[in-house]
């Protein structure tokens, strides 16, 4: 109980301390003189704590109503407190209360529709990015499936590959009708030819830029040639691939090519090439290594995978610099066939914009909303869609992961001596992003208080970010091999002093002319030299 003095009959007011704590600024009826007087010799932090606990319910309600049925407990249990303060009011009428100042109406009005307008503003997504949007529908949508190169390769098998081409369209559609009923899981990886796991360390398959591997090979070319022998259908098919033109994207959220598959076959076409040139049938192993360079540079230009990037660079870098070198020093006299497909690589060819973009797809689609939220979706429960909303915004997800691979992307018109310099500004941005989420996830909830929309979203992509492979260097020193090369078979007709002077072996990344030297045929590139021993 407290006691208040009545100014007007300076009766003494007996109250009791909750009342007097949530009343300190309101009017009090004296029971003896009946006046209603304000109590105004109360200390300002009685008034300032009257606020604050007319304010606590609107400020809790706003801090729980994300929990969703907890809001609804929290309203009932402020009612209840309501009704039982007003039979306190009707059963000791000397507390009567005198209407709340209209100040405080309005305020109470105006933070409510802050508290309704900053529900909708964290309710509602953000629209998707345009470029975005068009990414990803380009890199799900259907495309063309008859005598696709993709499809050929799903369906490449070590038997008779005469229906390689119905047989991968069937698992190609049996993979994207999971994806189209919502399931997002494991992807179909091809080529998955049988007998292929058990080569991963087969000795036979070594890279032939080494020394150790080429004697190796020729004290077992026997062995060798069973090898080749008994996958000979499957290289035949593969270089049957030649022929075809469609290279239409696949859905590269169902299917993915297999490294170690592909690898394999790679080096099984190797080996069969250098056992046709050691046992000099020159003519052979020219046709297979043309076909397999212009396989390799068809995919570069075509595929949305940077699978299709690497294995041309390492091909050429592995296998195919010493199968030219053996071939044009095999006295192989059709050298003009061979630089069919030694010119300069294409802006298409070295640009990885299409695999940045169906990577950004791969990443994007389980982000979506039904994905994240499935569970809650199907609880078919108000407040629990509702609470998934407010803390997962898919498109708010989706724009953040879109500027960080968007730093990839380099003009598709870019020029090669500008190349360099694109690169070195793509590193710094994408390093910049990089390491500007890797200190967000060393402070955490800062990050989610920045994010405050989308925590679960901002969460996600950041920890979802891949650090970028650069492989434009390795593309360069391929451009340059195939320079390089080039210049070993022109010296097979000339002088190298003469070949050196032709303006058409001027790098074209920093305009340099080669040199020669102890080394052979150098070109500088980026600060890296590349050789060619071309006596």
């Amino acid at each position: 109980m407290a006691t208040l003095d009545c100014p007007s009959c300076d009766k003494k007011i007996e109250v009791t301390w909750k009342r007097y704590w949530q009343s300190a600024s309101g009017y009090y009826r004296c029971p003896s003189c009946a006046k209603l007087s304000k109590i105004r010799t109360k200390p300002s932090f009685v008034r300032y704590c009257s606020w604050v606990l007319q304010l606590a319910p609107l400020a809790l309600f706003i801090f729980i109503i994300k929990t969703g049925v907890w809001s609804i407990v929290v309203l009932g249990f402020y009612f209840i407190v309501f009704w039982i303060d007003k039979l306190l009011d009707e059963r000791f009428g000397y507390l009567e209360r005198a209407p709340e100042p209209r100040r405080k109406k309005v305020l109470l009005i105006f933070l409510l529709l802050v508290f309704l307008v900053y529900k909708f503003f964290q309710y509602h997504d953000d629209p998707l990015e345009p470029v975005a949007q068009l990414w990803i529908e380009q890199y799900s949508e259907q495309n063309k499936l008859e005598n696709n190169v993709f499809i050929q390769l799903i369906g490449m098998q070590n038997t008779s590959n005469s229906d390689a081409d119905a047989r991968g369209r069937e698992l190609y559609l049996n993979s994207l009708a999971k994806i189209k009923k919502g399931k997002v899981g494991q992807k179909l990886k091809y080529p998955n030819i049988v007998g292929f796991d058990a080569l991963d360390d087969e000795p036979l398959l070594c890279e032939l830029k080494d020394i150790d591997c080429v004697n190796y090979l020729k004290l077992n070319l026997s062995q060798a040639k069973e090898l080749v022998d008994s996958f000979s259908l499957v290289i035949n098919g593969y270089l049957k691939l030649e022929k075809l033109t469609n290279f239409s994207f696949l859905n590269s959220i169902s299917t993915e090519p297999d490294f170690n598959q592909l690898m394999t076959l790679n080096k099984l076409l190797a080996l069969s090439i250098a056992i046709d040139i050691h046992e000099n049938k020159l003519d052979e192993a020219a046709v297979k290594l043309v076909q397999k360079i212009t396989i390799d540079r068809a995919f570069m230009s075509n595929s949305n995978d940077i699978l299709f990037t690497v294995l041309p660079v390492v091909n050429f870098e592995n296998h195919y610099l010493y199968l030219l070198v053996n071939l044009v020093r095999g006295d192989y006299h059709n050298t003009e066939y061979l630089e069919s497909v030694l010119t300069p690589l294409t802006g298409k060819e070295i640009s990885m914009n299409d695999s940045w973009k169906a990577k950004f797809v791969d990443y994007a689609t389980p982000m979506k909303f039904e994905n994240i939220a499935g569970d809650a979706i199907a609880q078919n429960g108000f407040w629990i869609k509702l609470n998934a909303r407010m803390k997962y915004k898919e498109n708010m997800t989706i724009n953040d992961l879109f500027k960080y691979f968007q730093t990839q992307i380099i003009p598709d018109n870019f020029k090669k001596n500008s190349l360099i310099s694109l690169i070195k500004d793509m590193d710094d941005k994408a390093n910049v992003h990089y390491d500007a989420y890797a200190s967000d996830n060393d402070n955490l909830y800062l990050y989610l208080i920045k994010n405050y929309r989308n925590p679960v979203g901002a969460l996600m992509a950041a920890t979802a970010r891949p650090k970028f492979l650069n492989m434009y260097g390795s593309v360069m020193e391929m451009d340059i091999n195939m320079l390089l090369a080039n210049i070993l078979i022109k010296s097979h007709h000339g002088s190298v002093e003469d070949i050196l002077t032709d303006k058409g072996f001027v790098e074209p990344y920093s305009n340099t002319a080669p040199s020669y030297g102890e080394h052979g045929v150098c070109y500088t590139v980026n600060k890296k030299e590349i050789c060619m021993n071309i006596n």
